[in-house]
């Protein structure tokens, strides 16, 4: 198992994957775990399909789990409402079927708009809390004019001067999505769900043997 995250081949923004293949998990059991396996594996015989449809349930019912946890982890983690983790970065799952014996959760975005973070226009400049921390971001602003004039350049957003000129101006963001699911708390929360997976294995086993491994 493992999350990495990496830029898209031909697209901007990130791409962050969470996998939980069953293979690594299936071979840690050991002692009287590995003999509940051995026993469980016999009574469900040569039967690939059978193989196969006990994984694939396992997958999906702590995959199901995890996903759930790590949303509700990457918000924390960033400092973000789930709404906006979901609209920002693109999070899906892809579930295990018959062919595919693992279970994906795949994020998709870019950058985070640092308007996201709570993000206030003061004197000095902004306060936003990226990382669900208070920040100060000396010399950004969202109102055009004086500090105090209320009124935004574009819809909230932050902005930078590029030179000491007036103009041109940039938009600036905060942490994607994508990189922050795959470290840090977020992916703890991933690895911890998962190591769930040999229990609901055998449960799994137990479901389709009555009983054998139990």
């Amino acid at each position: 198992m493992r999350g990495t995250p990496e830029k898209q081949q031909g697209a901007t923004g990130w791409l962050g994957i969470l996998i939980m293949p069953i293979l690594s998990y299936s071979l840690r059991s050991h002692g009287e775990g590995h003999l509940r396996f051995s026993n469980g594996i016999e009574q469900l015989g040569s039967s690939e399909t059978m193989h196969r449809k006990v994984y694939r349930r396992a997958l999906n019912k702590v995959g199901d789990k995890a996903y759930t946890r790590v949303i509700r982890a990457v918000g924390k983690q960033m400092g973000l409402k789930r709404g906006q983790v979901l609209k920002y970065g693109g999070v899906g799952k892809v579930r295990a079927n018959y062919k595919r014996q693992d279970y994906q959760i795949v994020s998709r975005g870019e950058e985070v708009p640092l308007r996201e973070f709570g993000a206030k226009q003061f004197s000095y400049g902004i306060r936003a809390r990226p990382w669900g921390k208070a920040t100060r971001f000396t010399g950004m602003f969202i109102n055009a004019g004086r500090w105090t004039s209320g009124d935004p350049v574009a819809q909230g957003h932050v902005f930078q001067r590029v030179t000491s000129s007036s103009l041109p101006i940039e938009k600036q963001f905060g942490p994607s999505v994508p990189e922050e699911i795959v470290k840090n708390e977020t992916a703890a929360a991933f690895y911890r769900v998962a190591d769930e997976l040999p229990a609901r294995i055998a449960h799994e086993i137990a479901q389709v043997t009555r009983g054998a491994v139990g």
